[in-house]
């Protein structure tokens, strides 16, 4: 490659590039730096139910490059590759903090040049440490696509389930917070509004356009390996950890609905109920608020989650 520096400018997000018109489908766009233990499972979990991947590496030192290169060997009509050259500022960094939207050396550019080199007119951000859970992707992705077809444009939240190892290294849910995924896990349009912007200690998914559509909880669709990697195996002790079964019992969940506060939780109660939900957002405009929807409907959400079939044997 040329001199770094003379390339830069190729790094620089084209915000009028995402309102150019897309074919219908869907798109999921990754960042990765150092992330080769998990990184092929990750994508090839999610790679049957989208159109195309989009993979983007900066600053790796491990195997990365090379997992990415043979995954778009094996499927080169499905997963495209780029080295974003330039540095970015780490997560809750003093430099992250004072860096502008359009800086190449911000986390919001990165992610809106990741963004960018997507294709189709819908797209959701992946990551290296998300394994799908087939049995619940697939109606969520038919879901997605019927509405894709249908011309209707609408935000789908979703949700993954925090994974460690106990002291026996078995593994389970971190019971206090087994949750992963806030607001910015979802599947969107892809037009000049859906692009991130810097804010206190990370990026953010533009917000203003977030509440301009119909957004609805779509549930739990993967695990989240990030407790799993090697750099966070001692960590374990940190956690109290749970069994999966454990995790979808009715005692779990009690307590899980005992950290809200009262006012919370009487709407958690109300949004067990889907026409509630839905009354929710018609009365008010606003969807129900994501820690007691995702309560509300966890029961149903575990629901025919094996998890040695759909974890645990792909972990060992």
């Amino acid at each position: 490659m040329n001199n770094q520096a003379d390339n830069f400018d190729q790094f620089k997000f084209d915000r009028a590039s995402l309102s150019a018109p897309r074919p219908p489908g869907i798109s999921a766009y990754l960042r990765v730096k150092n992330g080769e233990q998990f990184l092929r499972l990750a994508i090839e979990s999610h790679l049957p139910f989208y159109d195309e991947i989009i993979a983007v590496y900066n600053d790796c030192t491990d195997r990365t490059p090379q997992i990415l290169r043979d995954l778009a060997e094996k499927y080169p009509t499905k997963i495209k590759v780029y080295h974003y050259l330039p540095k970015v500022h780490p997560v809750r960094s003093v430099e992250h903090a004072q860096t502008p939207d359009d800086s190449v050396h911000g986390l919001a550019n990165y992610y809106n040049y990741a963004l960018s080199k997507t294709t189709f007119n819908t797209a959701t951000k992946l990551d290296d440490d998300h394994f799908a859970i087939a049995s619940k992707i697939a109606p969520l992705i038919k879901t997605i696509r019927a509405d894709i077809a249908a011309s209707k444009q609408k935000i789908y939240m979703f949700s993954g389930i925090n994974l460690f190892r106990d002291k026996d290294s078995n593994i389970g849910v971190v019971e206090k917070n087994p949750f992963s995924g806030n607001r910015d896990i979802n599947y969107h349009p892809v037009n000049a509004q859906t692009i991130y912007h810097n804010s206190t200690g990370a990026e953010s998914f533009n917000k203003k356009y977030r509440r301009t559509l119909p957004t609805e909880y779509m549930g739990i669709m993967y695990f989240h390996l990030k407790g799993l990697k090697k750099e966070f195996a001692a960590r374990g002790d940190e956690h109290d950890i749970i069994t999966f079964d454990e995790f979808c019992s009715g005692a779990c969940h009690r307590r899980l609905r005992a950290q809200l506060n009262p006012y919370e939780r009487m709407f958690c109660a109300l949004y067990k109920n889907k026409t509630m939900r839905r009354w929710k957002y018609q009365l008010t405009g606003t969807p129900p608020r994501l820690n007691q929807v995702r309560l509300a409907r966890l029961a149903d959400d575990l629901h025919g989650i094996g998890f040695k079939r759909d974890a645990v044997q792909h972990l060992e």
